[in-house]
């Protein structure tokens, strides 16, 4: 069985205990000159010892997909790194405002979710293949209370920092912590105009480094001719090899599966049909989630190709949060009374900045959050 070259690149990378946690999601864009248009998903899966219930977290992961994803634009996210901001946020909210999170979280206990997640994922951290980091930032103004900076460390295993006053050293404070956790695959996350008034800020960071059991020969590896969707004449570098590859399929689906060390798999989800869309994609997880979450594959040989690819990027997620139902948060009705002493503060800022590079060796990709709290709200919050 021969696997065409792809295009129109579609990935979902996740890496989960029992079932599959989506961890990072991304679109890529191209038109190859040899093959259909084709859209692909990729997903990590870890195998644990004991079942966790994950499916809040998931239902959030396809919400920020379908909220995020533009025809013919790149994106790569971290809906994990961003559920487990949004649970430390919970943590410190009340009233209605706790309310929305819970029903965006999907769970009654969201920061019981994330520390069940990071129980599951303990030998993969041990293994230094997956690291998992938690920060807040407090200045003089902000009033943080101490039982919500107890919790945080004890139960986020979070470390408690000094904010800077002075916009331009608070930005070099957040960025130097987030480069150095994301082994410098993030940069720049925040600059000085989002640290303008910011009195607090909790900043979390994720990396992920896995590599193949069956690594692809970089002998192998050829480039080929393909033309973006501007027409623009490109070049990608495709890896190949022949051998056993699982595989699952139904009506609207088919996914192949490889592996990395440790225990974890690597999933790559097409559409069934070639006609088939990204859009047709997000309907059926939408009607059937544990498609990819669930899934059960069985092994064939195939000569298959696979394109390498190193890409990041950054965005504001305010918007796409009110599209799901999150707004309190974000306005002069926010409720962080059990984060912060005095009313007044309100989240004006999450950045979500994610990079993820696939080679011959394998995967690594990082994501980090930073999550802003002022008295007032920019005017280019939204933009």
């Amino acid at each position: 069985m021969s696997l065409p070259i792809w295009s129109n690149l579609y990935l979902i990378l996740t890496i989960g205990v029992a079932l599959r946690v989506v961890v990072c999601s991304m679109t890529l864009y191209c038109n190859y000159e040899i093959s259909t248009d084709r859209f692909i998903v990729l997903s990590f899966t870890a195998h644990a010892q004991r079942s966790i219930d994950i499916e809040g977290h998931n239902k959030l992961a396809l919400k920020l997909l379908v909220k995020t994803h533009k025809n013919g634009k790149n994106i790569v996210l971290s809906p994990f790194n961003i559920y487990s901001n949004l649970a430390m946020i919970e943590a410190g909210a009340g009233g209605e405002t706790e309310k929305e999170l819970l029903q965006v979280l999907n769970s009654n206990n969201p920061p019981q979710a994330v520390a069940l997640i990071h129980e599951g994922l303990k030998t993969l951290i041990d293994h230094k293949v997956v690291s998992i980091a938690n920060s807040f930032w407090s200045g003089e103004s902000a009033g943080l209370k101490q039982e919500y900076a107890d919790r945080f460390s004890k139960e986020f295993n979070g470390e408690l920092l000094s904010l800077s006053g002075v916009a331009e050293q608070a930005a070099n404070q957040v960025n130097d912590w987030v480069a150095k956790k994301t082994d410098n695959k993030i940069k720049d996350i925040v600059n000085a105009g989002d640290m303008a008034g910011t009195e607090a800020a909790l900043v979390n960071a994720i990396l992920f480094k896995g590599s193949w059991v069956n690594p692809f020969e970089a002998s192998k590896t050829a480039g080929d001719t393909f033309f973006t969707f501007e027409k623009k004449l490109s070049r990608a570098m495709y890896m190949h090899r022949l051998g056993p590859v699982n595989y699952y399929r139904n009506e609207w689906l088919t996914c192949y599966e490889l592996f990395f060390h440790d225990s974890l798999s690597f999933v790559i989800a097409t559409g069934a049909e070639e006609s088939t869309t990204i859009d047709d994609l997000f309907g059926g997880l939408e009607y059937e989630p544990s498609a990819i979450t669930n899934l059960v594959t069985k092994g064939e040989t195939l000569d298959f190709y696979l394109p390498k690819f190193k890409f990041n990027n950054k965005t504001n997620l305010i918007p796409t949060l009110e599209k799901i139902g999150l707004t309190q948060l974000f306005t002069a009705s926010a409720d962080l009374s059990k984060m912060f002493e005095g009313p007044g503060l309100r989240v004006n800022k999450i950045i979500h900045s994610a990079a993820i590079e696939l080679n011959e060796q394998g995967v690594e990709a990082a994501a980090a959050t930073a999550s802003g709290f002022a008295r007032s709200m920019p005017a280019d919050s939204k933009t």
